[in-house]
């Protein structure tokens, strides 16, 4: 399979995964908060929207991971890809597996099973040891993987020593996808749809605020393993190679702000908006400066020798 089929299998999968991300969060906020809608409809189309609602996510992480698989593929190279999929999947998967045995270290919450006519439970597939997901483990990784090569990628063009960007890159990189938590978990609490469950409740719209430090916490933990072992020098990505993760980053983010939308939960979007979208668009927007600039240079440079030659 060539580099072009690669690319088309790439942005089909990616285009899927958005497509569904969206078109699922419209039907949890305008369809699932009135379950008399979905009551009173034929049977065929109950059963349609329940398997859709119960099967989505298994589909959309599938695809967002072959996704980010194939572009980590020519981007950054297998040996890097699996130097990140394996601390990104296994700590975070870990952790929420002893949080819902113990409550530590995200808060006691529970995983509930897609099932009823009322649809408040979304199906996220089968269950590990009837704890957590299996599909988790992919979200975790494709997930980390987009917002540390935004991050990356911005913070090497702005000119930092090596170890510099990947301090930088850990630490903002944790930090979009807690952005994007602090958005969406007030939400999904308070409407209709049920991803999970959370039994204590705490100061941040009735989450507990220490799990929000814990979730970026096993971020940059897993985030540094992979930095530490991934190989001394800049990745050097073009603005194009951001594409994806920037894709990837804003699907999850904006299918957060249409849940906050929904449930007027302002304070959540505001804040997803600064430490999440603005962010992670600077990044981008660095990096496609720089790589003008780099461009510029060298076309500039190469006129110069013509014209001296």
């Amino acid at each position: 399979m060539d580099k072009k089929q690669l690319l088309l299998i790439e942005k089909f999968c990616l285009a899927g995964y958005a497509i569904l991300v969206f078109s699922a969060t419209i039907v949890f906020v305008t369809i699932l908060p009135y379950p008399q809608i979905a009551i009173g409809l034929p049977n065929f189309a109950k059963f349609v929207l329940k398997s859709a609602i119960k099967h989505q996510f298994v589909f959309q992480t599938l695809l967002a991971t072959i996704a980010t698989c194939i572009h980590a593929y020519r981007t950054i190279g297998i040996r890097q890809m699996l130097i990140f999929m394996a601390p990104s999947m296994i700590l975070p998967f870990s952790a929420e597996m002893l949080t819902i045995k113990t409550g530590f270290p995200f808060g006691h919450f529970v995983y509930p099973d897609g099932n009823g006519i009322n649809f408040t439970a979304i199906g996220l597939g089968y269950k590990v040891a009837g704890l957590v997901p299996w599909t988790i483990a992919l979200w975790w990784f494709s997930g980390s993987l987009a917002t540390y090569l935004l991050a990356r990628a911005g913070v090497e063009a702005i000119g930092l020593s090596q170890r510099l960007s990947q301090i930088g890159a850990v630490i903002f990189g944790a930090m979009l996808i807690t952005a994007w938590d602090f958005a969406f978990e007030p939400s999904m609490h308070l409407s209709a749809v049920r991803f999970w469950n959370f039994q204590q409740s705490g100061a941040y719209f009735g989450i507990p605020a220490f799990s929000f430090a814990s979730f970026m916490t096993v971020l940059v933990l897993f985030m540094s393993v992979a930095a530490r072992f991934w190989r001394q020098e800049p990745l050097q990505l073009e603005s194009s190679q951001l594409n994806l993760p920037l894709v990837n980053y804003l699907t999850n983010l904006g299918a957060a702000f249409i849940f906050d939308i929904f449930t007027h939960m302002w304070i959540p979007l505001a804040i997803g908006i600064i430490f999440g979208l603005a962010p992670a668009l600077t990044f981008w927007w660095i990096r496609n400066k720089y790589s003008r600039d780099v461009i510029n240079h060298v076309s500039t440079r190469r006129f110069n020798e013509t014209m001296g030659g």
